[in-house]
């Protein structure tokens, strides 16, 4: 008794024996040249059709990092000591920057957080009140409360997220924003 699997195969070879060739394959029809283009067939379309070769050139170069500018002073052209001695000077002070501008958006973010905090500390207060009274009724203001601290550190969350991602676009290291 033959296995499942022969004779399927079998079966599909008879079908395809069946169908016959492709039409792709066939060996009456004659098949169509593939075009090849070479370097002197660009060059006469590029002579007849000016407005494609000018759209298709590279656009400048942009310039190597050492030169490029973090938005706030001019590019600095390496070369001479004195020339790397002003590069580090303005990495320095870009440093500083990015380092206060993490503090301040710490700052802003901490003041969320203290505001969450306080407001758990109130929704933790009620709830012992409500069970000490076994009334119930502070449970819509313990929902209220829970929910504007929640929204609080999201908050915070969302202004340490944007700095750091505004920090990360401007080219500014991690170490600098730690």
């Amino acid at each position: 008794m033959p296995r499942p699997f022969v004779r399927h195969a079998f079966s599909a070879t008879l079908l395809l024996a069946a169908i016959g060739p492709s039409p792709a394959v066939r060996a009456d029809e004659p098949r169509r040249p593939t075009p090849s283009y070479t370097d002197a067939d660009l060059a006469r379309y590029a002579a007849t059709r000016p407005a494609a070769s000018a759209r298709s050139e590279p656009e400048a170069a942009s310039p190597p990092p050492a030169t490029r500018t973090r938005g706030r002073k001019a590019a600095i052209e390496p070369g001479s000591a004195e020339d790397l001695d002003r590069e580090a000077s303005q990495r320095a002070s870009d440093e500083r920057y990015w380092r206060r501008e993490a503090e301040q958006a710490r700052e802003r973010a901490r003041k969320h957080e203290d505001q969450a905090a306080t407001l758990e500390a109130q929704v933790v207060e009620r709830r012992q009140t409500s069970r000490r009274s076994r009334s119930g009724a502070a449970a819509p203001q313990v929902a209220s409360l829970e929910r504007r601290a929640r929204l609080a550190r999201e908050r915070a969350r969302e202004i340490l997220d944007a700095f750091e991602e505004r920090a990360r676009r401007a080219g500014a290291l991690p170490g600098w924003i730690r």
